[in-house]
């Protein structure tokens, strides 16, 4: 009698396979949203209403010298809650530094 083909869970090292590839799918659509029009207007609008940076750790505040804001951060992020993808609220302008440190940090 023959063997019937192994099922989907039972496929050696498939769910590992498939979690690798939905985490790849769900990056992938983390990053369209930075090439939307709406994405690039709000980003805009962003930097325009909080020219500075959010300063999160308090390194400005430190040297008492503001720095202005090049990066628009998602406070909650995107692999969190992709409802707030645009959602004003969520958003903060960062340096360069303040947002690589958080973004390195997985904040």
């Amino acid at each position: 009698m023959p063997m019937r083909a192994p099922t989907h869970s039972e496929q050696r090292g498939r769910q590992a396979s498939d979690a690798a590839y939905a985490r790849k799918d769900k990056w992938q659509t983390e990053r369209h949203i930075y090439t939307t029009r709406r994405w690039q207007r709000l980003r805009k609008r962003v930097l325009h209403v909080q020219p500075w940076c959010a300063d999160p750790y308090g390194w400005h505040a430190e040297d008492q010298h503001p720095v202005l804001a090049v990066q628009v951060d998602h406070i909650v992020p995107l692999k969190t809650d992709m409802g707030l993808a645009y959602t004003r609220s969520n958003l903060q302008g960062l340096c360069t530094r303040c947002h690589a440190r958080k973004t390195r940090d997985g904040g």
